[in-house]
Order: C-alpha cells, then structure tokens, then sequence
C-alpha cells in the first residue's frame, strides 16, 4: 500500500485530527471531504446519499428527537416533577440520590425506550440535585 493513495491520506488525516484535539466525528468528516475532493468526486451526491441513509433509518432520526423530547421535559418542568415523584419514594433511603436517578431512569426509559433520552432529559437535572446535597 503506497503511503500516499488517497486511502492512506484520508486514514493519516483522521489520526492527525484526532491527536490535535479535533472530535473523532469531525475528523472523519473533514478526512472524507478530502478524500472527496482528491477522487474528484461530486460533492452533492455525496451529501444527497448521505441524507438519503439518514433518512432510510428511523431508528436514527428518533434519538435526536428523544433528546429534544426531553429537552421540553426539561423546560416544561416535567423532569423535575417526576425527580420529586421518585425522591419522594426512595430518597429517603442511604445513597437516596442514587436510587432516586434509577428509579426515574426506569420510569423514563418506560416512556421513550432511549437511554440517549433518559440520560439528556433527567441527567443535568440529577447532577445538580447531586452536587448541591
């Protein structure tokens, strides 16, 4: 393999990236548009494909609007209710918080099935509640 194809630069431009601090994710956009633009290829079919698999997997669009879900949790107050709900039911048992965050993790996760949902809509809620007590 020549240390120069378009492959191994893509590959030594990911590595690069990545050393220098970039996100994984943005490294491996960035390699592939140069790869892209090395190839020659047209860059709008490549975002047209990409789209289209964007689009093809609903399991893949739900997670961004689980999370926007409870992102009105949270700002509908809806979270913090439930935390009281739960704290009401367990917080009074040692490690309180603890089994307050499970207990509302359940009962979340009952509703959206996405730990992704779970984790954004009761997690900056909990870790304040955590680190005031």
């Amino acid at each position: 393999m020549n240390l120069f194809s378009p492959f191994a630069i893509t590959i030594w431009l990911i590595i690069g990236l990545s050393l220098f601090g970039l996100p994984i994710g943005l490294s491996m956009i960035s390699a592939s548009i140069v790869y892209l633009l090395i190839m020659k290829q047209d860059m709008g079919i490549a975002a047209e494909q990409l789209l289209q698999g964007l689009f093809a997997s609903y399991t893949l669009l739900a997670i961004p609007l689980f999370i926007f879900a409870a992102e009105l949790m949270n700002v509908g107050s809806l979270s913090e209710r439930l935390l009281k709900f739960c704290d009401a039911l367990v917080g009074r048992f040692r490690g309180g918080l603890g089994h307050v965050n499970i207990v509302a993790n359940v009962i979340l996760s009952g509703m959206s099935g996405s730990a992704v949902a779970d984790a954004a809509g009761l997690g900056r809620i909990i870790i304040n509640m955590m680190t005031r007590d």
